[in-house]
């Protein structure tokens, strides 16, 4: 399995792999519009110094990806590192890709000053949450998410 940094030649690789992470678990995928924009995140992303998406490849297959930023915070003691995304089609799981990528991604959150990292997945997803508990990490926060456009429910106060 060969991890790299994402290149703007990766792109489409990348975009393909993501389109499908979030065509699982009943979530109907990306509409155009969403892909427009996952298109314009993974270019950005490319060119980032403080954010970064890695493509694990095996032979000529993409195997995963992940992505991750550094957050800065006003008051808190250094940059926060979010791995954002992390995606490995069914068929290479189990085969290393999903470490392999997460460790690249750490190694860049690391070299620009995080030592706290975050993650996020779908309260449903057992597969996600058996990888990362299997990789020691915490369950120590639940978000709670709002889109724009989302009614305010003055009554749930």
């Amino acid at each position: 399995m060969k991890v790299s940094k994402l290149s703007r030649e990766d792109v489409p690789a990348a975009l393909e792999l993501w389109c499908e992470s979030r065509g699982t678990g009943g979530d109907p995928g990306p509409t155009r519009r969403d892909r427009d924009r996952m298109r314009r995140v993974l270019e950005q992303i490319s060119a980032s110094g403080k954010a970064c998406c890695f493509l694990a490849r095996e032979a000529d297959a993409a195997a995963g990806f992940v992505t991750a930023a550094v957050i800065d915070h006003p008051v808190m003691d250094g940059p926060l590192g979010a791995v954002e995304e992390l995606y490995v089609r069914p068929e290479f799981r189990g085969s290393g890709a999903g470490e392999g990528l997460l460790r690249h991604a750490l190694d860049f959150l690391r070299e620009r000053g995080a030592a706290v990292f975050r993650t996020h997945t779908c309260t449903k997803d057992s597969t996600a949450a058996g990888f990362w508990d299997r990789l020691g990490w915490e369950r120590d926060v639940v978000t709670f998410s709002r889109y724009d456009g989302a009614p305010v429910n003055p009554a749930a106060g």
